[in-house]
């Protein structure tokens, strides 16, 4: 399935979890990041079958150290039956962005978070401090919306790169944005 569930504080990510088949059904578990207890989450689920995204009505109150859910006893979401179509005008972001990776400092994955208010042909590349290419993450046409890329430190050939400072530059359309990273070992 290539299905998600997107856990939100405001308008920023905070988790991100495709399923996982346990115990006869699919499940989602999904670490949801803050520093601030009190923090309302909310969620939405990406149907891929269907192109949409489904409006969950249930959030949490972050409260540090607090799970909620096991595989055993899941937290279930409850979605309206209305769906946005992924096109939605209101869903769309305003405006191109690119967000600093998280976490930050990492070892061995991190995100890299990016907005596209249209659809456009995008690039985004890690670079070393040289400036060389180290990993190529997308090179094509990107439809519009909110769009998260996984990076495992490791290059082109697949090889794992060294502890460091790395940067990381998109390219869509006419915006370009570049920021830092540091990778520990």
């Amino acid at each position: 399935s290539n299905d998600v569930v997107v856990a939100f504080v405001e308008e920023q990510c905070r988790g991100v979890s495709s399923p996982t088949y346990s115990l006869d059904q699919w499940m989602y578990f999904l670490i949801v990041y803050s520093n601030t207890t009190g923090e309302t989450i909310i969620f939405k689920a990406y149907d891929a079958d269907q192109d949409t995204v489904l409006t969950v009505t249930d959030t949490l109150t972050f409260i540090s150290g607090e799970s909620h859910g096991s595989p055993v006893d899941p937290f279930v979401f409850h979605a309206t039956d209305t769906t946005m179509g992924i096109y939605d005008e209101m869903i769309l972001p305003g405006m191109f962005q690119l967000y600093q990776n998280y976490p930050n400092p990492f070892n061995p994955v991190t995100t890299l978070r990016y907005d596209l208010p249209e659809q456009a042909f995008v690039t985004l590349v890690v670079y070393d401090l040289l400036g060389r290419e180290v990993k190529r993450l997308v090179s094509g046409i990107v439809v519009s919306g909110y769009h998260a890329v996984v990076w495992d430190g490791t290059n082109n050939n697949g090889q794992l790169v060294g502890a460091g400072v790395y940067l990381y530059r998109i390219q869509a359309g006419k915006y370009a944005k570049v920021s830092k990273m540091v990778l520990l070992r």
